[in-house]
């Protein structure tokens, strides 16, 4: 089953947090490798998505 929609928009949302985060050139290493750990798990959640939204379409067809 496709989640919401607002939670893919909530979880894009942070991501472009954490991307914007990470530009800031203040951000320290550290802070940077949790940022990039966060983004990725993110990232994987937003193609899951995106991946059960093609699914769903394709079954439509």
């Amino acid at each position: 089953m496709i989640k919401n929609n607002n939670d893919y928009s909530q979880k894009k949302h942070e991501l472009e947090q954490i991307i914007e985060k990470i530009k800031d050139e203040n951000t320290g290493v550290d802070e940077l490798i949790e940022l990039y750990k966060e983004a990725s798990k993110l990232v994987d959640s937003l193609k899951q998505y995106l991946n059960q939204a093609k699914n769903t379409i394709k079954k439509i067809k």
